[in-house]
């Protein structure tokens, strides 16, 4: 990891990282901070749709993904994004299906899931939805492979 980065995360938290991610979190700014893993760019490998997966994510789930920067290294770039923190645990694939369901969504694949207007969900699996103390459920890691805009 380049000594820039690690300055920067003085004071971070690394979290449990997955395949696309280095996660990490600040408690002072309430936020987690993901670092996409060059060369890639999350589960798309490419910055355009990685980018237009986390603008579709934070119209449906309303989810506050921001940018917070571009970061250089030996293997490529990285994108530094962050988004609010949920303190919680891991749902049950039974609770996730039945959030899914009082939205009226079909399961069509395994952790995959179409909303009535066809925007199709994928990835919705424990490790990528948090419940919070309320039992309410937050889509932190989703993917939109098809998104359907209603005018």
């Amino acid at each position: 990891m380049p000594r820039e980065l690690l300055n920067a995360l003085q004071g971070f938290k690394e979290l449990e990282s997955g395949l696309e991610h280095r996660v990490f979190y600040h408690q002072r700014a309430g936020r987690v901070y993901k670092i996409t893993k060059a060369p890639h760019f999350g589960h798309t490998w490419y910055l355009k749709d990685y980018v237009q997966n986390v603008i579709w994510c934070n119209q449906l789930f309303r989810d506050d993904m921001r940018l917070e920067g571009v970061m250089s290294g030996p293997d490529g770039a990285s994108l530094v994004m962050s988004q609010r923190f949920i303190r919680g645990s891991s749902p049950s694939m039974e609770e996730i299906l039945a959030w899914f369901d009082m939205q009226n969504c079909v399961n069509t694949h395994t952790n995959k899931f179409q909303y009535p207007d066809g925007t199709i969900v994928a990835d919705a699996h424990e490790g990528n939805i948090i419940k919070d103390s309320s039992n309410a459920l937050f889509p932190i890691d989703l993917h939109i492979e098809k998104w359907v805009v209603m005018w």
